[in-house]
Formats: C-alpha cells, structure tokens, sequence
C-alpha cells in the first residue's frame, strides 16, 4: 500500500469541510489545505507514474579487451529483480551498424551478482576498429494457463496471459514440423518446431514436456527471431528411449506437448543500454 493511502480520506474531508470535521472560519485557511491535498494527490499520481516509467532492465558494457584473438566484454546489470527475466538472445557485437558480421561468441559466464563476462572471436579484427553492440531480447515473466496440445504436426494452441495490468487471449503457436534423429543407440532426440502465430510473436512457450502415457520428458527451448527482432518460432528438443527411428515415431505419435507457462518479450524502450567502452556503439532500433 502506498505511504499517503492511510493519510489521504480524513485530510480530505477536514479540507473540503465534510462531515466529522468543524469547518475552519476562514476561507483562505481553508483553501491552504485544499491546494496541500492537491499537492499530496498530485505527489502520488507521478510516483506512480515514475514507477512504470522506469527501465526493467538496464546493462552497462563497463570494459573491454582484445588479446590472442579473442575480445573479451565485461557488462553489468542493474535494476532486474532476480528471476524477472530470462534472456532470449544475448547481447551481438558486430563490426557493421546493420550486423551483417557479427563477432561469434565463445563464452559467456555470470561472475557477482549481475555481472557477466563475455568472449568473443576477433580473429582478424584490425586495430582501432569500431564495434557496434545490440542490446540482449529479453522476456519477463507472466501469469498464464497451461496448455496441451497432440504433438503432431499442424496441432495448434491458444494462450491466455495476464502482463502486469492487462491480460489477453488469442492463437498461440501451431506445430509445424517433428524430426526424429538418433542422439545414441538406444536414445533420439525429439526436435519439435513451432511457429508463432504473427499476432502472438511476444510469448515464448516456456517449460515444455512430451508426456507419453505415465511417462514426462522435459524439452529444451531454443527461440529463433525474425530481422525485426519479434519471435518467430520456437525449437523444442526432447530425448526419448528407444530401439529405433520407428519406434521414437510410435512413442511421439502417442504422446502430448505441453506447455505450463509463457514469457512475454519487453519492449524495446524498457531496456537501457549504455556503454563506457569509447569504441562500442549501441545500436538500438
């Protein structure tokens, strides 16, 4: 509850003369309280806009160096309360404005507590090159039912999500291809796509499972983004026992896909990047 909640009602009435209260004798004692509740209701409507106002998401590029071909990035992030977020695409470092060569990345490993270092290959790179960095695709979290569609080709899913204040409904994604290879003998790994229905290309299915009868196997998510940087499908991967190709393809006939929860991608304009670095430049679109 917001600090003025509790102060607000009483200090209204007292200033507008309502019941409870003796009204002052003179006006302009009057007035001088109503102009202080204006103030203080005022003082509360911006906080609350400030407050949805405010980044969700701010990444720093602090420091960088390049050495044996290798280019290495230190960033840090501020202001993400711990498990808001989950990261789509990392951060892309690229020698062109339009990232047409984009440096690969190596590694990427979490130091402190909102700390990463990241390394790039620079093979090659010439000296006092200009780097252009793109900010990270990142998806926070939301409310939303789960889901359970055949895991057959053309099954199609609706979503209901609630985003903070708002919450909706709508088409979903729709299976569009399944491909069974061996990982090993005796496992095959289940490689089910996805694509997004064009008016839902913010929501990434999130913690996937095949169920066959009694029996759950949880997927990993890999999500792929079109050149505007919306989701545009989803690869799921499951490793499933089996004797061979026909045998996978019976089990995953038989099984369902579900999907327990979503994520909802943030708006460009939610994250701050900036950079220390003088020869990175943010690129942001």
């Amino acid at each position: 509850m917001h600090p003025f909640s509790n102060f607000m009602p009483a200090f209204l009435l007292y200033a507008t003369g309502g019941s409870g209260e003796k009204p002052p004798k003179k006006k302009w004692t009057r007035l001088v309280a109503l102009i202080i509740v204006l103030a203080v209701v005022l003082t509360f409507f911006l906080s609350l806009a400030f407050e949805r106002s405010a980044k969700d998401f701010k990444m720093v590029c602090t420091d960088m160096t390049i050495s044996w071909g290798t280019l290495t990035l230190s960033a840090e992030y501020k202001s993400t309360p711990a498990n808001y977020y989950e990261i789509g695409r990392d951060i892309l470092i690229a020698t062109d404005p339009d990232f047409t060569e984009v440096l690969p990345m190596i590694d990427r490993k979490d130091t402190l507590a909102g700390n990463a270092l990241y390394k790039f290959d620079a093979k090659d790179l010439p000296d006092g090159q200009k780097l252009y960095v793109k900010p990270p695709i990142l998806f926070a979290e939301s409310e939303s039912t789960s889901v359970s569609v055949p895991a057959v080709v053309g099954a199609s899913a609706r979503y209901h999500i609630k985003e903070r204040s708002s919450s909706s409904n709508g088409d979903w994604f729709t299976v569009e291809s399944i491909d069974i290879t061996e990982a090993e003998p005796g496992t095959y790994t289940v490689k089910t796509t996805l694509a997004m229905n064009p008016y839902s290309k913010s929501i990434l299915p999130r913690a996937p499972k095949l169920v066959s009868g009694e029996t759950t196997y949880s997927g990993s998510t890999v999500p792929h983004f079109d050149g505007d940087d919306n989701l545009d499908s989803v690869e799921i991967s499951f490793s499933v026992p089996a004797d061979d190709a026909d045998a996978a393809a019976a089990l995953v006939a038989e099984s369902s896909l579900n999907i327990s929860g979503a994520l909802v991608q943030m708006r460009a304009q939610d994250i701050a990047v900036t950079s220390s670095v003088k020869s990175l430049s943010v690129v942001k679109e």
